[in-house]
């Protein structure tokens, strides 16, 4: 930074004065964390972006303004006018208190002082920020609640299916035709249907062929711990079991969770590094947890592990001169990983059945037992001994043939392996390595199969690719196999550019392939305009010097998709598809199938009806997260995700300190589920509803309004309190429901009065008159 850097930097105004970068310790209830200061030989400077962050605040920052908002207050600094404005309503001059250079925001201590008043208070002699357990301007707890974040639960509300006879479906249409020199060799029509009906899911398929033809009765239980999930129909025996592998009429039962939790476990990552450095934990871009280490540089962070892979940065802060640094941890955590102490059952029963139980033993280790009807049996266990590395193990018996996956993953980099093994007294072993950096990427795979001990097959193929930034593409493929002693080689190199022509997207490849014992050169071109895709190959092997070409056509409309394609060989093939949707009108579309999706509306509900009427705006600045998919925001605010899975149960979370108006609260609940539905893009509308206002006033003339103070309770907690005014006026947003008002003396900490209200749930504002004479 320009004028302020650690160690020792010139002052933002005055180039005579010397900053120099000392540590404050903040202490707070369940809290003690260190932040920079600076010091210029008459007053301390903090980094008011990083206090405000600490303090639970999202902090959004200008040229020459910084805004803090949580959920019941806002700070605006203005570091030209040199002014704090609390709450968009108070108004404090911060003169000489402000200072601000290339994107580091300064405040004094004093300047804390005047705008957090009695909430914080400064020991000099220690270095110490004490934040007020009972603090008004900032919620003291948040550090409190949200630190040790260990594992979370599906919220209350889910959009469920529609439980109606018949409420909506999807039909998808596909017909065929391929001919070989005017002979007709191949054709089949069928459709696929999913019907929301009977309480549940109906789903199956009819056509010309015989594999065509199945029917599927799924029943949903969100809520259920016992049995989530019934399928009855057409089911897949042996899916997650050993031996049998095969469709067949019957039932499966499971209790496995529609929604998978977001957190698996806490880790727990310990490192050394420079003495007393402060140590910052990030994960998702945001604060996990922050530590400072001990005298021997030794310290440990508590982080949560999502499902999936992560990536964990950690902040270094070294006292003295040193700059700052950044370390990256990686962590995987599988899906195959339970719950700790949680035991899941999957059951398939039909002419063949098959079952498997999981069970979570630690949140690094879980263990599972398979078996069918035809008494193979098989019992494994997956664990994470690392947090980058995946093992899993299985055995079966009575043959006992043992199989094992390792997967890694790193930045940038991913590596798996597979070992198993087959009845025949034969070994499969296969492994792969993908990396990517910058434009750059790789991949190698190499596999083998042995028979009694000797090498049947063995393969390796890498591979490297380049993209541009102009749309130019470069993949070159290596393969090299070994087949009882017989080696080939072949290699190809593939280079295209993506390009925009009649307004429209186009692109072309050039193909050399060498495959012994000749070349074969190619290219391809392709081109899409609106409604209309076109494309032509053509190719031409140097050993038979034959040339061979093809051209394929495609016209989409609104309700369905005409494909057609010929070959140099004399072979044409003729092909339609569509979709029809009915939820609740009718609707089509040229795809085969629909994208199953979400819009997410957060809108204002100005009258309190729960629906989106004209008058009320969407809100495009409160932030939402859906777990296992990523939300974009659309031109009207709203937020859209896409390529969701069919009648899967997604995850939605209302992060509370984006909302910023304190007094809006989301009818749905911070966290709700809802199940996706095939085809089609469901819509979501969240309202956020303005709490109740409850007024009072308080009449006494024994003692002074002043030194009074109203705690509300609801099931005998405090939940919030507020101050009484000279005039005894006090006011307060609470949500409807019942509550208890505790009139309490804050000079003698003495109970005066205690009175039970009913909060409305039409939203009107609720007057209340307490005596204490």
């Amino acid at each position: 930074m320009a004028g302020i850097r650690p160690g020792h930097a010139q002052a933002v105004t005055d180039p005579d004065r010397v900053f120099l970068t000392v540590p404050i310790v903040i202490h707070a209830p369940g809290m003690e964390e260190f932040i920079k200061a600076y010091h210029d030989g008459e007053r301390f400077y903090v980094d008011v972006e990083d206090l405000l962050s600490l303090l639970g605040f999202t902090v959004t920052s200008g040229e020459q303004t910084l805004s803090a908002f949580d959920t019941r207050h806002s700070i605006t600094l203005d570091y030209d006018q040199l002014t704090a404005t609390l709450d968009d309503e108070q108004v404090i001059p911060l003169l000489g208190e402000l200072q601000h250079s290339e994107g580091m925001y300064l405040i004094t201590i004093l300047g804390l002082k005047r705008v957090f008043d009695a909430d914080l208070s400064f020991d000099e002699a220690r270095l110490s920020l004490q934040l007020s357990s009972v603090a008004t301007r900032f919620d003291s707890s948040i550090r409190e609640r949200t630190r040790f974040l260990g594992s979370e639960v599906p919220g209350p509300l889910l959009f469920n299916l529609n439980r109606h006879l018949l409420s909506g479906g999807t039909l998808s249409w596909h017909a065929t035709s391929q001919r070989f020199r005017s002979q007709q060799v191949y054709s089949n029509a069928s459709v696929r249907y999913t019907l929301n009906m009977l309480g549940g899911v109906v789903k199956g398929s009819f056509g010309t062929q015989r594999y065509d033809r199945d029917l599927l009765y799924t029943f949903v239980r969100p809520r259920s711990k016992m049995l989530s999930r019934v399928d009855i129909g057409r089911i897949i025996v042996g899916q997650y079991s050993v031996g049998t592998y095969l469709q067949t009429n019957g039932v499966r039962l499971t209790n496995r969770p529609l929604v998978t939790p977001r957190i698996q476990r806490t880790s727990v990552f310990r490192g050394r590094v420079e003495p007393h450095a402060v140590v910052e934990a990030r994960t998702g871009g945001r604060v996990a947890d922050r530590v400072q280490a001990d005298a021997a540089g030794r310290y440990g962070l508590r982080v949560p592990t999502y499902y999936g892979t992560s990536e964990v940065v950690l902040y270094v802060s070294p006292l003295g001169e040193q700059m700052p640094y950044e370390r990256h941890l990686y962590v995987l955590t599988t899906r195959e990983l339970a719950l700790p102490g949680h035991l899941y059952y999957d059951a398939s029963i039909g002419k063949e059945s098959a079952g498997e139980l999981q069970y979570g033993i630690t949140p690094r280790l879980t263990g599972r037992l398979q078996g069918d009807t035809q008494g193979q049996y098989r019992a494994g266990f997956t664990a994470s001994p690392l947090h980058s590395m995946v093992l899993s193990a299985d055995v079966t018996w009575p043959l006992q043939l043992p199989t094992a996956t390792m997967q890694l993953w790193r930045r940038g980099i991913s590596a798996q392996a597979l070992f198993t093994s087959d009845y025949d007294n034969s070994r499969w072993t296969s492994a792969n390595l993908s990396w990517r950096w910058q434009r750059w990427a790789g991949y190698v795979s190499a596999s083998g199969h042995q028979l009694s001990g000797v090498w049947v097959t063995r393969r390796l193929s890498p591979a490297i690719s380049y993209h541009g930034r102009r749309g130019l593409s470069v993949r070159n493929q290596l393969h090299v196999t070994d087949f009882r002693g017989i080696r080939r080689t072949a290699w190809r190199t593939t280079g295209g550019y993506t390009f925009r022509m009649w307004n429209g997207g186009s692109r072309i490849d050039a193909v050399i392939e060498r495959a012994a014992p000749g070349f074969t050169y190619g290219f391809e071109f392709m081109t899409s305009f609106k409604r209309i895709h076109a494309g032509v190959s053509m190719t031409y092997d140097s050993e038979t010097r034959t040339a061979a070409g093809q051209l394929t056509l495609q016209l989409r409309s609104s309700v369905g998709s005409v494909y057609t394609r010929a070959t140099s060989g004399g072979t044409h093939t003729y092909s339609g598809y569509g979709t029809i949707s009915f939820n609740p009108r009718p609707s089509f579309s040229h795809a085969p199938f629909n994208e199953s999706g979400v819009l997410l509306r957060v809108f204002e509900d100005l009258n309190r009806n729960g629906l989106k009427d004209p008058e009320d705006s969407i809100l495009p600045y409160v932030q939402v997260q859906l777990w296992h998919s990523g939300l974009s925001r659309q031109k009207d605010g709203a937020l859209r995700a896409s390529h969701l899975e069919p009648y899967a149960a997604y995850q939605v979370r209302i992060l509370e300190r984006s909302i910023r108006d304190p007094w809006l609260r989301p009818a749905t609940g911070y966290t709700f589920s809802f199940v996706a539905e095939p085809g089609r893009i469901k819509k979501i509308d969240i309202p956020l509803q303005r709490l109740p206002l409850i007024r009072g006033r308080i009449v006494t003339q024994t003692r002074a309004p002043s030194r009074l103070q109203v705690a509300v309770l609801k099931d005998q907690t405090v939940v919030d309190t507020v101050p009484v005014y000279r005039d005894g006026g006090f006011a307060i947003r609470l949500p409807a429901g019942r509550y208890t008002l505790r009139v309490v003396d804050v000079v003698d900490e003495t109970t005066l009065v205690e009175r039970s209200v009913d909060v409305p749930f039409d939203g009107q504002r609720l007057d209340v008159k307490i005596s204490l004479d």
